[in-house]
């Protein structure tokens, strides 16, 4: 059964992984801008692209996640008591659509890894196209982390949706 000690678990899990997030991804932009404007090497700076990109990403959906999760926390447990509909006819529907968008997002990061791995493969003996191998290293190493990552958040998103799925049908 939901409490309000669930809520306030999760959105502070969220709160706390996307500071984790901000991290990475700030290490992620740093390490990119040392290797295209310093090492200059073309395989560094193929590597780069995809890091540096990725890393935009993850800090834009980190600080969007960030911001939001105190405001939705207080709204949710102030519902809980006070408009417990509210739990059934917003918070449960998002909930579905949290974990909707975690399956195409994996799907889009099992891509990426993909293709990284192709990279590699098909580019390794081709010391003319190694901007492209690096690209392919940056693409799989950010797969890696972000598929990681989501793993982790789409399990914390999964208990939370089922415990909202119990405080429904009762």
């Amino acid at each position: 059964m939901l409490t309000k000690a669930d809520i306030e678990k999760y959105f502070l899990a969220e709160k706390n992984a996307t500071i984790l997030l901000l991290i990475i991804g700030a290490i992620c932009l740093i390490t990119a801008i040392v290797f295209f404007f310093i090492l200059k090497h073309p395989w560094y700076k193929g590597f780069a692209i995809p890091l540096a990109i990725i890393a935009l990403l993850q800090m834009g959906v980190g600080y969007n996640v960030h911001s939001k999760s105190d405001k939705d926390r207080l709204q949710l447990v102030y519902a809980y008591d006070m408009n417990p509909g509210k739990i059934k006819t917003q918070e449960y529907p998002r909930m579905q659509e949290v974990m909707k968008t975690f399956k195409w997002i994996k799907y889009f990061e099992i891509t990426m890894a993909l293709i990284g791995i192709l990279l590699i493969i098909f580019l390794k003996d081709k010391p003319h196209l190694v901007l492209y191998s690096g690209i392919g290293f940056g693409l799989l190493l950010q797969a890696f982390i972000s598929f990681s990552f989501d793993t982790v958040a789409e399990k914390r998103a999964h208990v939370y949706k089922e415990k909202l799925e119990e405080f429904i049908s009762t």
